[in-house]
C-alpha cells in the first residue's frame, strides 16, 4: 500500500460508515448493498491483519535496497535531481525493519519509504526527460519495485487467482 493507512484506520473508518450512514437505513436497498460492500471489506481487513506486518517488514527492505542502490546509480550525477537522489538513497538506505518492529514504528518505516517514491520517480523522470543515460536504469528499478508491490498487493487483497477466493466471498 502507498499509503500510511493501516488495517485498524481502514477497520474504524468502515464501522464509522456503517454505523454514520448505513444502519440507520438498512431496510433500503442502496443501504444494504453498501452494508454488504462494507462487511467485505471488514472481512477483508481480517484476512490481512495477520499478514500485514510480515509484507510491510519485507517491503521496508526492498525499498531501502532501491533507495540505495539508486542513490549509487547517480554517486557521479550533480544535477538537482541526481544529488536528491543521492540524498535519498543515503537518509533511506538505512530504514530496514529487523524482524518484527512494534506495529507503529513498522508503519512509520513503510510511509516513509513510500513517500519517498514519488519525489523519486518526478527527479528520474525529470532526469530521464533531459537525457541522462542513467535515468531509465533508475525508472527501470522503480518500476519493477512497483510491479512486484502491486502484484502482491493484488494477491493479497483480492487472493491469488487459484485460491477461487474475491474479497467479499468464501472459498468453496
Amino acid at each position: 500500500m502507498y499509503t500510511s493507512l493501516n488495517v485498524g484506520r481502514m477497520v474504524a473508518i468502515v464501522a464509522n460508515t456503517l454505523s454514520r450512514n448505513v444502519l440507520p437505513h438498512v431496510s433500503d436497498p442502496k443501504a444494504k448493498q453498501d452494508a454488504d460492500m462494507c462487511m467485505a471489506v471488514l472481512h477483508w481487513a481480517a484476512q490481512l491483519a495477520p499478514l500485514e506486518q510480515r509484507l510491510y517488514v519485507q517491503e521496508c527492505k526492498e525499498m531501502s535496497e532501491l533507495f540505495t542502490a539508486l542513490g549509487g546509480l547517480f554517486k557521479e550525477d550533480r544535477s538537482p535531481e541526481g544529488v536528491r537522489i543521492q540524498e535519498r538513497g543515503e537518509k533511506l538506505k538505512g530504514i530496514q525493519a529487523p524482524g518484527l518492529p512494534a506495529y507503529e514504528e513498522l508503519t512509520r518505516h513503510h510511509s516513509e519509504l513510500s513517500r519517498a517514491l514519488i519525489p523519486t520517480l518526478e527527479d528520474l523522470y525529470a532526469l530521464d526527460r533531459e537525457g541522462n543515460s542513467i535515468a531509465a536504469q533508475g525508472l527501470a528499478k522503480v518500476h519493477a519495485h512497483l510491479a512486484r508491490r502491486t502484484g502482491r498487493d493484488l494477491e493479497t487483497y483480492l487472493g491469488a487467482p487459484s485460491s477461487g477466493a474475491m474479497v467479499g466471498r468464501e472459498a468453496d
